[in-house]
């Protein structure tokens, strides 16, 4: 199923509370707990206030980014869950910044 927001509307969402993280020049490790939680946080707030007929799952993932003359570093995520195909569904989202590129899957499933 598609996502239950206008795919524009859920991408505002993800922009808006990545945009502390994404306006970082530099990546601090020490804070990225934190700063991870602040994103996914957001992104429920936010789309608690737009529906409400429907649970949220939200992960987020922070990939730091390296100098140019330093090799890229690889990320892997996989998400797996078993639903109702015709009510229910996930997507990716892909938010880059100077520093810091954060990825969100979301999830919804319908009460």
């Amino acid at each position: 199923m598609s996502c239950p927001l206008n795919s524009v509307i859920l991408e505002e969402i993800c922009t808006d509370a990545a945009k502390p993280v994404l306006e970082a020049t530099e990546y601090d490790g020490e804070k990225s707990a934190e700063m991870n939680q602040a994103v996914i946080y957001g992104v429920l707030n936010a789309l608690n206030k737009k529906t409400q007929s429907y649970k949220w799952v939200v992960s987020s993932t922070l990939v730091q980014k390296l100098p140019d003359d330093h090799p890229s570093r690889g990320v892997h995520a996989a998400h797996a869950a078993c639903w109702n195909v015709e009510k229910d569904g996930m997507t990716t989202i892909k938010e880059t910044g100077q520093a810091v590129d954060v990825i969100l899957s979301i999830m919804w499933i319908s009460i």
